[in-house]
């Protein structure tokens, strides 16, 4: 006749198997957290992206700013270096200016 050991007693209550809700609610924790780290993520790309674009247009705009004093600084020097005389010609008003204090004198 086969004989049967008993098995000793614990002091240690048995473990508990967590229940299918349990399990179930863990993980939908788990995937709620790596979404919002995901939403993060995607919100600091988007902010980057946004200050990459008005740091650009801030550039572009000094630029072209700089563009347009230096060109007309040139434009300026070259203006000065044109004796003001040569697009004007001060003899018909001179010799009309003439005239007219002959004719007054007579």
């Amino acid at each position: 006749m086969p004989v049967e050991t008993e098995q000793p007693v614990d002091s240690k209550p048995p473990e508990e198997q967590p229940s299918i809700s349990d399990v179930l609610m863990a993980k939908l924790d788990a995937m709620t957290q790596s979404l919002e780290e995901a939403i993060g993520v995607e919100e600091e790309q988007e902010m980057i992206v946004a200050r990459v674009a008005a740091l650009s247009g801030t550039t572009l705009s000094v630029g072209f700013v700089a563009w347009a004093v230096r060109s007309s600084a040139l434009l300026a020097s070259c203006l000065t270096t044109l004796p003001a005389w040569k697009s004007f010609d001060p003899l018909p008003a001179v010799g009309s200016a003439s005239k007219n204090v002959i004719g007054a004198g007579r």
